[in-house]
């Protein structure tokens, strides 16, 4: 489907059939609009030989990771972590981000020897590892990590990746929209396990201009991503459930999405549609 204005925000998962939500019995799948489908249909679908996943990363000088002895080393420079205007003070650690790619892990060491993984953890989750990531045409990126949405100034729009070295020393940690753009990656599906990185700036009759359509552009096939905040020990469990289907399984990226959601919509602690159907899978 193509949803256009304020239907671009529905959770259409989520919807009823019947006596049950849509997601139970149909695989949902969206488009940022109805011109990519010719680009989109038209790239090929080969086999994913590695995955590249970043989660976990350090925010500020204080987190407990930095060394001891690094408590003397300046405070980050604002120029350095402005992104826009957002209050960076508000990025707290997201430590279930390091389950989900422990799972991820397993889930590829289980499926064969033929499928390789790398994991970022902490410092080790950095921009610099990621434009490296991209550029080696990882079948899968995976972003385990805070996001920031400035639907005035799209271009400002993120992924926020470590902020500080092991020293407390502050690093350009964003990864912004116009960085995205100029990637050319070779990625079957970049999943942005995030907040809000399904949204962007409204454009009539062309969808919105955010990360999704960022990685398109730099060549993904298709975006896993998210419309409202989530929550990030109900991510861990769903991105199990989701790579296993899709690794193990071999199931499309739609089929396996329908999976994981019908999974932790029957977890008594997850049932609520506000855990599973935040999730949306753009692309052809």
């Amino acid at each position: 489907m193509v949803p256009d204005g304020a239907l671009q925000y529905i959770p259409f998962a989520s919807l009823p059939l019947g006596n049950a939500p849509l997601i139970e019995s149909v695989e949902v799948t969206t488009l940022p609009s109805a011109s990519a489908l010719l680009y989109l249909g038209s790239r090929p679908r080969v086999p994913i030989q590695s995955v590249a996943v970043f989660a976990d990363p350090v925010f500020s000088a204080d987190d407990p990771r930095v060394r001891a002895d690094s408590s003397t080393a300046p405070a980050p420079s604002p120029s350095l972590l402005r992104a826009a205007d957002f209050d960076l003070d508000s990025l707290h650690r997201l430590r279930f981000s390091r389950l989900e790619a422990e799972e991820i892990a397993r889930d590829v060491a289980a499926v064969s020897g033929k499928t390789r993984v790398r994991v970022e953890l902490d410092f080790a989750a950095n921009r610099d590892n990621a434009l490296n990531a991209a550029s080696s045409k990882a079948g899968i990126l995976h972003f385990a990590t805070h996001a920031l949405l400035d639907e005035k100034r799209p271009e400002l729009s993120g992924i926020v990746l470590s902020l500080v070295g092991p020293d407390g020393r502050p690093r350009n940690g964003f990864l912004r929209l116009v960085d995205i753009y100029q990637w050319r990656i070779n990625a079957q599906l970049v999943v942005l396990s995030a907040c809000r990185t399904a949204l962007g700036a409204r454009l009539e009759n062309e969808g919105q201009i955010g990360l999704v359509r960022g990685f398109f552009y730099a060549g993904a096939s298709d975006v896993l991503a998210t419309l409202w905040s989530v929550d990030d020990r109900a991510t861990a469990f769903f991105i199990g459930s989701f790579y296993q289907a899709l690794l193990r399984d071999r199931l499309s990226p739609s089929a396996a999405l329908r999976r994981a959601q019908n999974a932790i919509r029957k977890d008594p602690r997850w049932s609520d549609p506000f855990y599973w159907s935040a999730f949306s899978l753009i692309g052809g």
